[in-house]
Parts: C-alpha cells; sequence; structure tokens
C-alpha cells in the first residue's frame, strides 16, 4: 500500500531576494565589513632596538639624527638579528600597542622618536611597506546584497516555521498550509 508524503521544503536560499536590498543598506553592510572581508590590512616589516632606560634610547635617537645608522646603533648595542627584526606584520598583530602606533605612523625607513612600550624604551624602524588591497564596493555589491538577503531570509525562515506549526496545530493538513 502506498501513502503520499506532502513535504513543505523551506531554505534561506529559496526565500532570499538580494534585489530588494537597496544600494543604501548594502553600502553601510559594506563600510562595517570591508576591511575584513573584502580587503587585506597594510603590512609593515619592523625593527626595534630596545634599552635598558629611556636615557639610553634618547641617546642613540641623538646619534641617528647625527647620521649614525639604525643598524650601526643595534651593533654598538650588541642587538642581533632575530632580535632587531619584528616581521612583517599588520598593525593588528603586533604585541605592544605603543610600538605599533609608532611602526604605522613612519614612512618606508623611517626610524621613530623613542618610544615607551611594553618591554621598555625602544626605537623602531620600519623597512618595508606592503600597502593593503581592498575590493571596492561595486566589485562587489552583488555578494554584499545577498548576504544581507540571505541573512533576512533565514529570520523568515524561523517565522515561517512558527506560523505552520501553528497552523498545523489546528489540525490544517500540510497540503492545505
Amino acid at each position: 500500500e502506498y501513502r503520499a508524503v506532502n513535504v513543505l521544503v523551506v531554505n534561506p536560499k529559496a526565500l532570499a531576494k538580494p534585489q530588494a536590498v537597496s544600494d543604501d543598506e548594502a553600502r553601510s553592510y559594506y563600510t562595517r565589513v570591508k576591511d575584513t572581508r573584502f580587503g587585506t590590512p597594510e603590512k609593515r616589516s619592523v625593527q626595534q632596538i630596545i634599552f635598558p632606560t629611556k636615557e639610553q634610547a634618547e641617546a642613540a635617537s641623538a646619534k641617528i639624527k647625527a647620521g649614525a645608522s639604525f643598524d650601526d646603533v643595534a651593533k654598538e648595542n650588541n642587538i642581533d638579528e632575530a632580535t632587531l627584526n619584528l616581521g612583517t606584520m599588520t598593525r593588528g598583530e603586533m604585541l605592544d600597542e605603543a610600538t605599533a602606533d609608532a611602526a604605522f605612523a613612519l614612512p618606508e625607513g623611517g626610524v621613530s622618536a623613542p618610544v615607551a612600550g611594553r618591554f621598555g624604551t625602544a626605537l623602531v624602524r620600519v623597512t618595508k611597506i606592503e600597502p593593503g588591497k581592498l575590493k571596492p564596493f561595486e566589485e562587489v555589491a552583488g555578494e554584499v546584497k545577498a548576504e544581507i538577503a540571505l541573512e533576512r531570509a533565514r529570520g523568515e525562515i524561523q517565522a515561517l516555521h512558527d506560523a505552520i506549526e501553528d497552523l498545523r496545530a489546528g489540525a490544517k493538513p500540510l497540503t492545505d498550509i
């Protein structure tokens, strides 16, 4: 004996209406998420020399201003290559906020004034800047609208589910619903 089975399948993609999302809504969403979703942040190759005292850092800074190289000051203070180079990082990847602020304010090749950081007073140098990249809104507008529509549809599914359950509780058959 065969019985008919009625099934109602509803998913967010079926309900999503990207065309109903306005450009203003899409731009607002894009502005909030663009740095993490549609771009890569700027990275900088950073070196630092940490000094035991603020006075030593100020003396080293004066030497550099007078013409000594950052590398010479590092050698004079027995700073090895591994200690000197922090690596290539985004601002958020840097452990010390004061060092990050200094590094991301410098031009390529620039040396900071003494910076009072978490690990002591340091001189910071930026050896390379890798600019961040960002996809323009126009390039991702369709994707943004689809995401917003999908999120809205997820909310609609819960409301639709509740309405169907209410009707079923009243003994309405699924075919009528």
